[in-house]
């Protein structure tokens, strides 16, 4: 075999060169590769080196990505009774990958295959398209029990992706949507593996999560170029911006940077084009999925005739769907809202009105009651 690809290796003379020292390098999961004598080789043609540079590359790389893959889908660590899988890859973008966590409902653990299929909702974070990331979703000291917990607790598998944020220099419109869509196909490619019913995958998101978690909801049959398909089978939105035309007049005060502007960027040509495609009350059509908004009366961030609006619209399109008014809440409530403006007693646990509507939705786990 050496002979082959080093000719020269044949010859006495040039055996005498080499110096049998560290013998074999073992990268794990079953991938080792020889290394000595040729790592002590004292003379070889550039081309030769060049040839054996690449080889050795190729065994180091095809060895980290499969202990890199390999990591990623057995590492489940416990959180309460949820199992959490972090950090997964699920697309590569610009020699950067995106990265995903995984929650399993409780008992399901690391039996994936030939678990009960359940279903699965996409949790997209919020952050104006310029900063957040899917790490605030996770469990924390203001907040140890995030809807990703619940809803995993709950028995759905939740899978909570990062996307590509907008800066001053670089919309991230429509690639943010792009890569939630991806993440979606990912989660249908990968649905045996994570005991997913691949037929039953809703989006939620808070936000612009569920600005982009909207527009998730309505993709057409005929959109999707991908194999296998992004659309999604239902939609709650926590105070998501829904006209993106409207919404920097709608504010209390104006920004200076306003992140609208960021996440579309500048299009003199066509200034209003970017903003309607971007703005799910402009994209309703009669294969919208049914659509949960949430919204508190005091947002002064995204107000509440953003979710409004979209209610009317939806209405007049006969699709169906529920707005929730949270009286006295401001922006950026979690699935329990602490906030000390809400009438009565708190939290108000918005779970069984989530719960409520993904089962009218037959996004009812299985062996769950009703």
């Amino acid at each position: 075999m050496l002979a082959h690809h080093y000719p020269d290796w044949g010859r006495t003379e040039n055996r005498k060169r080499f110096k049998p020292a560290i013998g074999r390098v073992d990268l794990g999961h079953q991938t080792t590769i020889m290394v000595s004598p040729l790592l002590t080789m004292t003379s070889l043609k550039p081309r030769q080196i060049l040839r054996f540079a690449g080889w050795a590359a190729l065994a180091l790389t095809t060895g980290w990505i499969s202990q890199f893959a390999e990591r990623a889908f057995r590492a489940i660590e416990p959180v309460g009774s949820v199992g959490l899988r972090k950090d997964v890859p699920y697309r590569l973008v610009a020699g950067a990958p995106l990265l995903l966590d995984v929650y399993f409902p409780p008992a399901q653990g690391d039996r994936m295959r030939g678990a009960v299929a359940r279903p699965a909702i996409l949790l997209v974070h919020g952050g104006s398209w310029i900063g957040g990331t899917r790490r605030l979703l996770r469990p924390g000291p203001g907040n140890p029990r995030p809807m990703a917990i619940q809803l995993a607790e709950a028995g759905y598998v939740v899978v909570a992706a990062d996307y590509r944020l907008a800066r001053p220099d670089r919309a991230a419109w429509p690639s943010a949507l792009d890569d939630l869509r991806e993440a979606v196909r990912w989660t249908r490619r990968h649905a045996g593996e994570l005991g997913i019913d691949a037929d039953r995958i809703a989006a939620a998101g808070q936000s612009a999560g569920g600005h982009l978690a909207m527009l998730l909801g309505m993709i057409r049959l005929g959109d999707d170029e991908g194999t296998p398909a992004s659309r999604v089978r239902a939609v709650v939105s926590f105070y998501g911006p829904t006209d993106l035309t409207r919404l920097p007049l709608e504010r209390s005060r104006r920004l200076v940077h306003e992140p609208v502007d960021v996440f579309l960027g500048g299009d003199p040509l066509d200034p209003a084009g970017r903003v309607r495609a971007a703005s799910p009350v402009h994209c309703i059509h009669d294969e919208t999925c049914p659509m949960l908004l949430i919204h508190g009366t005091r947002d002064a961030w995204v107000p509440i005739s953003q979710a409004e609006e979209l209610d009317a619209a939806l209405a007049r399109a006969g699709i169906a769907h529920r707005l929730v008014r949270v009286e006295g809440a401001r922006h950026g409530f979690d699935v329990d809202v602490r906030d000390p403006e809400v009438p009565g007693p708190l939290p108000r646990r918005l779970l069984p009105e989530i719960l409520a509507f993904l089962e009218a939705c037959g996004m009812l786990p299985e062996g769950e009651s009703p």
